[in-house]
């Protein structure tokens, strides 16, 4: 009987030996991605911002074109998103040009109210969508949008000037300038850079701006008999360069003057030459 217990003994622990040292099956390697057939893009779920600004169809440039006993009248607005606004009034007649400025609201879904920070008056305009103009009730005037391919022709000049010298005077050669004027006695060189065709002007086309209100036209052949070089207008072909001396009239205690060309249209075609502390002298 004692051998028998022996027994069961060694075989209970020669299952038991036989069951820890068993070995474990070999793992499975992990399958090796095939790089060589394309990855399918991951979709972005992020929400994109749109891109494309909603303008409103006031902002813009707009042109009005009415006659006055004193000559056909150019009226050009420019209403930006901001806010705010400009004005250009040009008779075409003398080329004189007046400006002002302010600010625009929406009133209500075309209608809209203008302020002038210059003379701080109002004005409404209705926009119609269908035809894309605006009216102005007041004076009974209807205003054509500007397109963008003139303003930008119109942003590139068509001439460069410069100035050699500059002098105010009160009289030339016993000539004095009309009440609360003094003459304006520039040297200038304009030359014909981007105008294939040739660009053809007058006295009037060469302007004097002090104080952003314009003095006038030129009278240079007013005086051509007591100067001298008086430039002389006519046309200029493409490349061409004249130069001479220039008179205008100018409002007394001037300080500051722009010196411009502008077509009969009244729109700026050369770069704006200023003058600062021009000297004064009897001629």
């Amino acid at each position: 009987m004692k051998y028998f217990s022996l027994f069961v003994v060694f075989l209970l622990f020669t299952i038991l030996a036989c069951g820890c040292t068993e070995n474990s099956p070999p793992l499975a390697p992990e399958p090796v991605p095939d790089i060589t057939q394309p990855v399918a893009p991951v979709e972005n779920t992020t929400p994109t911002l749109q891109q494309k600004t909603l303008l409103d169809p006031f902002a813009g440039t707009w042109e009005c074109k009415s006659y006055l006993a004193s000559g056909p009248l150019r009226k050009v607005y420019t209403f930006m998103e901001n806010g705010s606004w400009t004005r250009t009034n040009t008779n075409l007649d003398s080329m004189v040009q007046a400006f002002s400025h302010g600010t625009w609201k929406k009133e209500s879904e075309g209608n809209y109210v203008i302020h002038s920070s210059v003379s701080g008056g109002t004005a409404s305009f209705e926009y119609d969508k269908g035809k894309d103009t605006l009216y102005e009730p007041h004076f009974k005037e209807t205003f054509h949008r500007v397109s963008e391919e003139y303003l930008l022709k119109i942003r590139i000049p068509t001439l460069a000037i410069s100035v050699t010298s500059s002098q105010q005077s009160s009289k030339i050669q016993g000539m004095t300038p009309n009440p609360g004027k003094v003459f304006l006695v520039v040297n200038l060189s304009i030359e014909n850079t981007n105008e294939p065709g040739g660009f053809s002007f007058e006295n009037r086309n060469i302007q004097a701006v002090c104080d952003e209100t314009t003095a006038g036209g030129a009278i240079t052949q007013k005086l051509a008999d007591r100067i001298e070089n008086p430039l002389s207008p006519g046309n200029l072909a493409l490349g061409e360069v004249v130069e001479g001396n220039v008179v205008l009239g100018i409002p007394e205690g001037t300080v500051v003057s722009r010196i411009r060309i502008v077509n009969n249209e009244g729109d700026t075609v050369s770069n704006i030459v200023e003058l600062q502390n021009v000297p004064r002298v009897e001629l």
